[in-house]
């Protein structure tokens, strides 16, 4: 048999084999397989709710120190003593560095002598005068020794008057030579130490005393705000709640104590402060802190666990889950978040169900084995 040939046959007895393979298929009645439908995609759900929230304003502000104190020198002198130590509390009147006043005082106590001497002669002046001004009326001196006993009168008087102030002004010179906290608070390092020489009013500060107790914190808020504020202030304080950089817990007995009196064109923001007591330094100056403004409540507030809340090039979404277990792809417009609740504006209403994990492997129309609460609910 030639070649040719040989294939013919076999496409032949190919031919057969099909037929042969349809007949079969029609006499019993099958059809062919289907492939399987997906599975369930495991999600977790909650439900939409509507509750009273808090409207806040949320911002990053500075602490700052109530009152910030450079301390100088008013005299010029050598340092004898410093009485604190660098970084420790100090309190109001409390004395912090010692100049030498050996010179101020010698000078105070030859003033002093001189006010002693002064008074007893005036006393004696206006003994004298007194007994010529009885004199002159009874005819026994003539006017003009009255008129001068009466000018060295004013004379001893005048001097008296003079040197007085001048003891005043020794006496406070040399108070100058004690340098105390004029507040309570934190003092810092001792810039110059004992046996250096100060001049008075120089540029170099000493030390520097912060009061952090109180204690502000300056922060910004966006301009659309200001009406709002202005008017909630107007009602009554504004509680402020601060959590400082690394702190582990909040602060939330801040008011608000000051809005600025112009709104900054650069960055569209007016800038407020808030008052904390701070008696336990939680709050240190120059520190970052989260700040937290309650406005006021919204007490009809859609809400939804922020986790369900996604973001596409759309904007914002959520996978609601509907009664035939499959997720509808639905848009919402989200108007803020406060803590683990998203409040949102529009898109979904109270009682929907929606996934709050597992939406990366959703798809529209996709079907859903859903977990509530921890428990998983298998869908039926």
């Amino acid at each position: 048999m030639s070649r040719s040939s040989a294939v013919a046959v076999a496409a032949a007895l190919a031919f057969l084999l099909g037929a042969c393979s349809k007949d079969d298929d029609a006499d019993t009645g099958k059809k062919p397989e289907k492939s399987a439908a997906p599975a369930p995609v495991p999600v977790s759900v909650s439900t939409v709710t509507r509750k009273s929230v808090p409207v806040r304003l949320a911002a990053v502000g500075t602490v700052e120190a109530s009152a910030t104190v450079a301390l100088k020198a008013r005299i010029d002198g050598e340092i004898t003593a410093v009485r604190f130590t660098d970084g420790s509390p100090v309190k109001r009147g409390q004395i912090l560095f010692e100049l030498d006043d050996r010179e101020l005082r010698s000078r105070a106590d030859e003033l002093r002598a001189n006010v002693q001497r002064d008074r007893a002669m005036a006393a004696n002046q206006r003994a004298r005068e007194q007994r010529f001004r009885d004199l002159r009326e009874k005819g026994f001196v003539s006017d003009d020794a009255w008129l001068q006993a009466r000018t060295d009168r004013d004379a001893a008087v005048a001097t008296l008057a003079a040197n007085e102030a001048a003891l005043a002004a020794a006496q406070v010179s040399l108070s100058y030579t004690r340098i105390t906290a004029p507040v309570s608070g934190r003092i810092g390092r001792a810039v110059l130490q004992m046996g250096n020489a100060v001049k008075a009013n120089d540029a170099i500060s000493l030390a520097v005393i912060n009061a952090v107790s109180p204690a502000y914190i300056s922060f910004p808020v966006p301009e659309q705000r200001l009406a709002e504020l202005r008017t909630r202030l107007a009602a009554g304080p504004l509680p402020v709640t601060a959590t400082p950089t690394g702190g582990a817990s909040s602060i939330d007995d801040g008011r608000v104590t000051f809005v600025d009196n112009s709104v900054d064109s650069a960055t569209g923001t007016v800038r407020l402060r808030a008052t904390f007591p701070n008696r336990d330094e939680a709050l240190w100056p120059g520190q970052f802190a989260r700040v937290s403004v309650t406005l006021r409540e919204d007490p009809e507030a859609i809400v939804a666990p922020a986790e369900s809340v996604q973001t596409g090039p759309k904007g914002a979404y959520v996978y609601v889950l509907k009664p035939d277990q499959t997720v509808e792809l639905r848009p919402v417009v989200v108007d803020r978040t406060e803590g683990p609740d998203a409040v949102i504006a529009s898109g979904v209403a109270p009682g929907e169900i929606v996934v709050t994990s597992g939406q990366l492997r959703l798809t529209p129309g996709a079907r859903a084995s859903t977990a509530r609460n921890g428990s998983a609910a298998k869908s039926p």
